[in-house]
């Protein structure tokens, strides 16, 4: 076992960041989402607490199972014994899921969720379809649709998407639950509320207080300043009129991989395949790998009738399936 875990298993970890070490338990757990699986990126929420002298465990899953594993019980218990009366549980849409359904079995007194899910059982939200492929492979346990009923809930979401349902459905069975919409949020709500400037400000009202959804509302600001707050707002526009909202997301963040990605896409589709070159030869140069956006450059080279640079790799016959983040 790594020095700072303290659980480990085939199927879980939960592992210490000592943002006070000079107390012994925690002030904040956290549950990874689906997407930061990756061991070389810290755990969710790890700089916030490094950043504001906060004890965080993390809880990090193996796989795409949200948390459905046989020994759940003993890796809740076990970050149970080292959380503190009055901590708060957070995560984001797999993470987030986690929080509110398992908070009470680790003893916080408050989760923040960004697009959690209220489970991904078809036969108790059949109009998900996301993870539809990871469902049928999961034999979820019986407190699968259970909600915390000893903590408070603050559940940030995007309204005009599919966790706006989750999010309801989880308030119709918390006992204290806060919806904070976040237009144009998108699923990675957090992620906009980070480039915003103000996840940091939210985060920490709660943790020291009990704000009203009215109050925390009012902290969100400078949305405008996200990346992936315009990708959102294009992606809810028709095609034709997209163009303006990439543009400003790239101005802020040129570099971005998804940013590029979502520009050549869009630049592929209204005709326009010799512009979207400029972007797919970057991210097949940053992601040499990537059969995705090898794919991709090698049909807009056809497309625009321009001979394909070595950079992109030999052809691609199909594209590999990925999971959406969760």
């Amino acid at each position: 076992m790594e020095p700072s875990a303290i659980y480990h298993s085939d199927y879980l970890r939960a592992v210490w960041t000592r943002g006070a070490p000079d107390r012994p338990l925690a002030d904040l757990v956290t549950f990874e989402p689906l997407a930061a699986r990756n061991a070389r990126r810290p755990p969710f929420g790890a700089g916030f607490a490094t950043k504001y002298g906060l004890n965080a465990v993390h809880i990090i899953p193996a796989g795409w199972h949200w948390y459905q594993y046989p020994d759940l019980d003993d890796c809740l218990a076990a970050v149970a014994a080292v959380t503190a009366p009055g901590a708060t549980a957070t995560g984001s849409s797999m993470g987030g899921y986690a929080a509110t359904t398992y908070g009470d079995r680790i003893g916080v007194a408050k989760t923040i969720s960004f697009g959690p899910q209220f489970s991904i059982q078809r036969a108790a939200v059949p109009f998900e379809h996301r993870w539809h492929k990871a469902a049928e492979s999961i034999a979820f346990r019986p407190d699968d649709l259970d909600v915390a009923q000893n903590a408070r809930h603050y559940i940030f979401f995007d309204p005009l998407t599919q966790d706006a349902k989750h999010a309801r459905m989880i308030a119709e069975r918390g006992r204290a639950v806060a919806l904070v919409p976040v237009e144009c949020g998108g699923h990675v709500v957090a992620a906009v509320l980070a480039e915003a400037g103000c996840l940091a400000t939210i985060t920490r009202a709660i943790l020291a207080a009990e704000p009203t959804a009215d109050d925390l509302a009012a902290m969100i600001s400078g949305t405008e300043r996200s990346a992936r707050f315009h990708i959102t707002r294009a992606q809810k526009l028709p095609m034709r009129q997209r163009e303006p909202e990439l543009r400003a997301a790239f101005a802020l963040a040129p570099h971005n991989v998804l940013v590029r990605w979502h520009l050549a896409q869009f630049l592929c589709r209204v005709g326009r395949a010799a512009e979207a070159l400029e972007h797919l030869t970057y991210l097949t140069q940053q992601h040499p790998k990537s059969d995705r956006f090898k794919l991709a450059y090698q049909a807009a080279c056809a497309v625009a009738e321009a001979a394909p640079t070595a950079v992109a790799g030999p052809p691609v016959r199909r594209l590999r399936r990925t999971a959406t983040t969760g």
